[in-house]
């Protein structure tokens, strides 16, 4: 039986980060695949530069997955990054990342979260290619093997890879980053998560009970 839990979500959607916990302590079940697909939340004409609107509702929003969750922000992140007034937020960037590390050690999802936390915890312009060369580098990845990965993805399949996440939050008449879809050699289903945030083990008999369904 091959059963996956598939993750859509974005690396800079604010409650996939709040969803850290959860991801982590579902990894730990046995026999269970965990595959992450970038939905391209600030892609093409949505990408944004954090100005002082802009800015203000980050703020807001972190705030409210930060007390729901227990998911910490750096002062780096609050008083560095949001306060610059040119930072663009720009998903396609950290998704090629994330598909390159995925293609050269199946590190695919140890790089999404790596992505979250330079981006939250130390406020670092995670859409420039040089700063994701850098988190490569720190997960312990090749940095030849990662350039390579990197510049074999094309545009057409970095589309691919989106409309795939995107496909599925239809099937399952989502709109929301993130979503989760459990599938068990081919039937798939919706397991809930916002009941669960900041508690993984509760989320994991939730995921559990799925299962055994």
């Amino acid at each position: 039986m091959t059963t996956t839990l598939h993750y859509i979500a974005d690396p800079l959607c604010g409650w996939c980060y709040g969803a850290t916990q959860l991801i982590s302590a579902a990894a730990e079940i046995p026999g269970l695949e965990l595959k992450v697909y970038g939905g391209g939340l600030f892609a093409g004409p949505n990408r944004r530069v954090i100005g002082r609107e802009m800015r203000d509702f980050i703020m807001q929003h972190d705030a409210r997955m930060a007390a729901l969750t227990g998911q910490p922000l750096g002062d780096e992140y609050l008083n560095g990054l949001l306060m610059t007034g040119d930072v663009v937020l720009d998903s396609v960037p950290p998704i090629r990342a994330v598909m390159a590390a995925d293609a050269v050690a199946g590190a695919g999802l140890q790089m999404f979260k790596a992505i979250q936390s330079a981006h939250w915890m130390q406020g670092r312009r995670v859409a420039e290619i040089g700063v994701l060369r850098e988190i490569a580098g720190e997960i312990g990845l090749d940095l030849a093997a990662f350039d390579a990965a990197w510049a074999a993805i094309s545009d057409e399949q970095l589309m691919t890879h989106m409309n795939t996440a995107r496909r599925l939050l239809a099937r399952h008449h989502s709109s929301g980053f993130p979503t989760f879809v459990l599938e068990t050699d081919g039937a798939e289903q919706q397991v809930d998560h916002q009941p669960f945030y900041g508690q993984p083990q509760r989320w994991v008999e939730r995921v559990r009970a799925a299962l055994a369904a």
